[in-house]
């Protein structure tokens, strides 16, 4: 930055502006080494420790809360609900003892299924594996 004088006041020659010394000579900071600063690792040391803490603090206060609200709750509600058993269907029995167009129905089907069951071969005699030739032979150049 140049320093500026006042002013002439008569006819003065004004006086050659000037560099202040302090820009002529400023240099850059050095910068600072953070990998080996003992400082810095104090810091990041008490800060890891620190955040250790409160983690755990945090952790207990959570459980003690999850317990405490579960026991204020129970008591709250007094009885807990179970589920009770359902109770089974009657049959009641039929007022006719006729058989029905139903069953009728279902014993024919069963008739026909059991008549195919026994015109079916289930152990297919019939198809026999075919014959495997195991004298092989490879050619030698």
């Amino acid at each position: 930055m140049i320093e500026m004088s006042p002013p002439p006041i008569s006819g003065e020659t004004p006086p050659p502006a000037r560099e202040l010394k302090a820009e002529k000579e400023a240099k850059p900071p050095k910068p600072v080494k953070l990998r080996n600063n003992p400082k810095i690792k104090l810091i990041k040391n008490k800060l890891k420790s620190k955040n250790f803490l409160l983690f755990i603090i945090l952790l207990v206060v959570f459980f003690l809360g999850g317990i405490v609200l579960g026991l204020y709750l129970k008591r709250k509600n007094g009885k807990q609900a179970l589920p009770s058993p359902s109770p089974s269907p009657t049959i009641e029995p039929s007022p006719s003892p006729s058989p029905s167009p139903l069953s009728e129905g279902l014993e024919g089907k069963l008739m026909q299924f059991e008549e195919h069951l026994e015109e079916v071969d289930l152990k297919e005699e019939e198809l026999t594996p075919p014959a495997l030739d195991f004298d092989i032979r490879f050619k030698v150049k």
